[in-house]
């Protein structure tokens, strides 16, 4: 009771720290207009100082700089404006809520994850993993931080961030490995002059997911010019949200139950959306699930009752009774805590010359305690166990049973915790010139390190939770005893009495506990150099053309503990190791004008671009890309690329050992449900993946609607042997189906039922993703209207349509929005077929207001009804409004002080029923629907 006290306590003085912070800035609001009234020459921003709503900003979508509606490959911009008004304060939270990205490897998405990757914050494009969408800093590839070569978004300072560079289509030619899916590049602020700070909290309406963010980032330039230095530190912690069950829409305890009643020919579904479901092979003291004692249960002290069953069992779960929702009792959201410092010094060396040197640090660390020890009727009790009450032991010797099996869900116990930290240094040194009018080049070195610690603290010691549950009483003394100890007496065995909640001593869970670590070292070294220019010109306009080569080396190195290495504990178990491999590619790209100025084409451009690339794994492969934009008039324009991509297999891929994890799974033979183990591995002989990628659209922007423009753009993506381990469910179905190739990876214990499933990692013959991205922007003054005001509204919505996805589970699962355990994705945790973005803001002077509008689709739990067959199978959709408002303070000289709020999912919309099956389960799908709910934030920005 006084821990609990002392956590509840600590808990209070958290959020009542937050929710002062929260109360200082909404006085400071109140306060400033006062203030902005005090300062001696304090005026309102004129007309021509107002924020720009939108930019016409210069585009990386290739090597070659083009703008962005003329580029070729359809590419989405974020600028600094965009970033400020969303008021996030984790870029990859705005990134997530873009329509082309897709749920996944985001916090919410990993909160009951026990590998490294929980509560980090990955990119996802178009459906088809993180591992596909390729993440640039400044055009380079930033160091990794998981062994699957992904980037954790939480690293990337947001106060440097000028605008986010989103190629929504293949670019492995100019950028090489990985962007099948498309790149996302994180362009910084350049140069920097004065000091800016931004302070920020956040809660949300329940108490929790508290947040306080502070950034500082100052630039100056020296040497009369010649140099620029600029540095930026940015520090956030955030709480999270404890547990599930503080939200209303997760206590109905809605899940999917394999039926019971089912046969091949009844006609009734073989699965059932049900409320209440609950565990029926543990409770928090302790349950009989065998034998003639069956259904008894142990209460406080050993007390003894009847278990309730549920009006329908079906194997580890039932419906209704008097047992647990175990998912009420885990996280929502995992903690966060990160901080990130970037350094850059400039220097022009010459009138042609300028070398530059950037250092960054990132830190992030989440401590989550994600599951509570448990066990599925899986514990034998022997009759003569020592702390056994002497009322079951009577009734065993009664029916002459020696031992039955025991089921207990044990957050006494202590929860399994994943306590992560990952650390990244990167370090770039490059020099870049002119040659002539239209000659650049630039060579560069990097240089990167993470060291990632991932520990899972109280995980159990499955040998020695063995060895305490069988105890008997000592002879020599009358004493429990582990029977262990009476052969082996130095074995340090402590006998564990597991019969009611709060019964095992602390020095029997201090030997039944472990901590479970794997230490990794990921390095990149790299270095490339580039020339650029226009050789020659056609009558339509000059030529432009880049080239270049580069090497890359990425290694890992990890260590674990010794148990960990024998499978030793309840959960995780990784393994160590150890691979590298090297890259060497060249590339060369061009922009060739045919058309200028004709009644027919006002412009027409043909873009090509070839990239040859070496891997000491898997060998030479060749991406390249043509396109073009054609534009008809000042009105309308069409582009289209072809491409072909590649993504060699990663270092996780390649050289993972094998790691455990559970899931819950179907056997398609007698409709079973059971919780079993899954191993994981690399493959050493996977080849690189290809991609055949056509893009193809249209851009409207007509003279007569000044402001307005408008985009619709397709996309085909066929991915060949596409890297992919298969889920359990899949691998037992195809099996089960006949296709003897998956037999193999199906273990089986004594009884015939299934136990494990190994995932291999493979390449799969084909991946496909198809849809349509839509884009809207509308600028309009008020004045126009004939309303005497300086003030502008402005429209912008983006939409993404998905009309097919196939992968491992071999039929299209656009939109399939149900949880991978179930739906047997590959990595494709929820893709409805439509998402929408829309945003409305009025901006005059020091005012701006948004009204975003966030739309999520819904779909069906599962497309694949031949093999599961659910009886309600139709998934809402969600829908979110964010309201925002920024005012900006003039003050003395340049300095200024903007003040801003937000409020996110304003009506705290509920996400669908959408369950996740497992022991401790969600009600909805946390990777792609708001979870959170009704969420503030209010916050200072200050430059100077």
């Amino acid at each position: 009771m006084g821990g609990t006290m002392t956590r509840y306590k600590a808990q209070l003085g958290r959020r009542s720290s937050v929710t002062a912070i929260v109360l200082a800035l909404s006085a400071g609001l109140a306060a400033m207009p006062a203030a902005a009234q005090s300062v001696a020459g304090g005026t309102a921003t004129s007309p021509s100082e107002q924020p720009e709503v939108v930019e016409d900003i210069v585009v990386t979508g290739s090597r070659i700089i083009r703008d962005g509606y003329k580029a070729p490959t359809p590419t989405t911009v974020l600028g600094a404006a965009v970033i400020e008004q969303s008021a996030v304060t984790n870029v990859g939270d705005l990134l997530g809520q873009l329509p082309s990205f897709q749920g996944g490897s985001t916090r919410t998405g990993t909160a009951i994850n026990a590998s490294q990757a929980a509560g980090a914050n990955q990119i996802n494009l178009r459906g088809l993993g993180n591992t596909r969408t390729l993440v640039l800093v400044d055009g380079a590839r930033f160091t990794p931080t998981t062994n699957s070569e992904t980037i954790d978004t939480n690293l990337i300072p947001v106060s440097l961030i000028d605008r986010v560079d989103v190629v929504t289509g293949g670019a492995s030619a100019a950028y090489g490995s990985g962007a099948v899916a498309g790149v996302v590049n994180f362009v910084l602020k350049k140069d920097l002059q004065g000091l800016r700070a931004n302070v920020s909290a956040g809660i949300t309406q329940y108490g929790d997911n508290e947040d306080i963010m502070a950034s500082f980032a100052f630039g100056t330039s020296f040497a009369d010019g010649r140099g620029h230095v600029m540095a930026a530190l940015e520090y956030e912690k955030n709480w999270g949200v404890s547990k599930q069950g503080s939200r209303p829409w997760q206590r109905p305890g809605f899940n999917v139950l394999a039926n019971p009643a089912y046969t091949p020919t009844n006609g009734q579904p073989r699965q059932l959306l049900l409320p209440d479901v609950q565990l029926s092979v543990a409770t928090l003291g302790g349950l009989i699930t065998s034998g003639p004692l069956r259904g008894t249960q142990f209460g406080p002290g050993g007390t003894t009752s009847q278990f309730q069953y549920g009006s329908i069992v079906s194997g580890t779960f039932m419906s209704g009774g008097g047992g647990i929702n175990a998912g009420l009792l885990v996280p929502l959201l995992p903690p966060l805590k990160r901080l990130s410092f970037f350094g850059r010094v400039s220097y022009d060396l010459t009138d042609d010359v300028t070398v530059t040197a950037d250092v960054s640090h990132g830190r992030s660390s989440s401590s989550n305690p994600f599951v509570a020890p448990f066990n599925l009727g899986n514990l034998t009790i022997q009759r003569t166990n020592a702390f056994l009450p002497s009322n079951i032991v009577a009734q065993m010797t009664a029916a002459n049973v020696t031992s039955f099996g025991f089921g207990r869900f044990s957050p006494d116990w202590g929860y399994l915790t994943t306590d992560n930290a990952n650390t990244t240094d990167r370090g770039i040194v490059s020099l870049e010139g002119s040659l002539g009018d239209s000659w650049k080049w630039r060579a560069y070195a990097e240089t990167g390190r993470t060291d990632s610690d991932g520990r899972v603290l109280n995980n159990v010691i499955v040998a020695n939770l063995a060895n305490a549950i069988d105890s008997v009483i000592n002879p020599a003394n009358g004493q429990p005893i582990c029977r262990s100890t009476l052969t082996s007496p130095n074995n340090g065995c402590v006998p564990l009495n597991p019969f009611g909640q709060g019964s095992a001593s602390q020095a029997a869970l201090n030997y039944i506990h472990g901590t479970q670590f794997i230490e990794t070292k990921l390095t990149q070294t790299s270095a490339g150099g580039s020339i650029s220019g226009e050789p020659f010109s056609t009558w339509a306009g000059p030529v432009s053309v880049a080239a270049g080569a580069e090497y890359r080396r990425e290694a890992l190195n990890s260590a674990v503990d010794t148990i960990s290495q024998t499978s030793g504990f309840l959960l995780g178990n990784p393994k160590a190791a150890k691979g590298q491999y090297s890259v060497k590619e060249a590339f060369a790209e061009t922009v060739v004008p045919l058309l200028k100025d004709l009644p027919f084409a006002k412009e027409l451009d043909l873009n090509a671009a070839i990239r040859l690339t070496d891997y000491s794994t898997s060998g030479t492969v060749t991406a390249w890309k043509v396109g073009g934009t054609y534009a008809v008039s000042d009105d309308i324009s069409f582009r289209v690329t072809r491409s072909r991509d590649i993504r060699a297999p990663n270092l996780n891929e390649l050289f993972q050992a094998a790691f455990l994890s559970f899931t819950t799974i179907t056997n398609p033979a007698n409709n079973v449900q059971s919780t079993i183990q899954q191993f994981t591995t690399g493959n050493r002989a996977l080849k690189p993946e290809r991609a055949n990628t056509l893009t193809y659209g249209v851009v409207v922007t007509p003279t007569f609607i000044p402001g307005f423009s408008f985009s619709v753009d397709a996309y085909d993506i066929k991915v060949e042997d596409s890297i992919v381990t298969l889920p359990s469910q899949t691998i037992i179905n195809n099996c089960f189906r006949g296709q003897s190739t998956f037999c193999p990876f199906v273990a089986r214990d004594g009884a015939g039922n299934i136990a494990s499933v190994t995932n291999v990692f493979f390449n799969l013959s084909k991946q496909t993703a198809r849809g349509v991205d839509f884009e809207a922007s509308y600028i309009l003054p008020l004045s126009r209207l004939g309303v005497d005001s300086n003030g502008t509204l402005s429209f912008r919505g983006l939409a993404n349509y998905v009309s097919n996805l196939t992968a491992g589970a071999g039929y299209n699962q656009a939109g399939e929005v149900g949880t991978q355990s179930f739906a047997g994705t590959s990595g494709l945790v929820g893709l409805p077929h439509w998402r929408a973005d829309g945003h409305v803001t009025y901006a005059n002077g020091p005012l701006t207001t948004d009204v975003e509008v966030r739309y999520i689709g819904g779909g069906s739990y599962s497309k694949n009804n031949a093999v599961f067959g659910i009886d309600k199978n139709d998934v809402a959709s969600q829908t979110l409004v964010n309201l925002g408002v920024q005012y900006t303070l003039a003050m003395r000289g340049s300095h200024e002080v903007q003040i801003y709020g937000k409020v996110n999912n304003a009506f705290n919309a509920r996400p669908p029923l959408n369950p996740f099956i497992f022991i401790t389960p969600t009600q909805t799908n946390p990777a792609l629907y708001d979870v959170v709910g009704r969420n503030f934030l209010l916050g200072v920005r200050v430059k100077m």
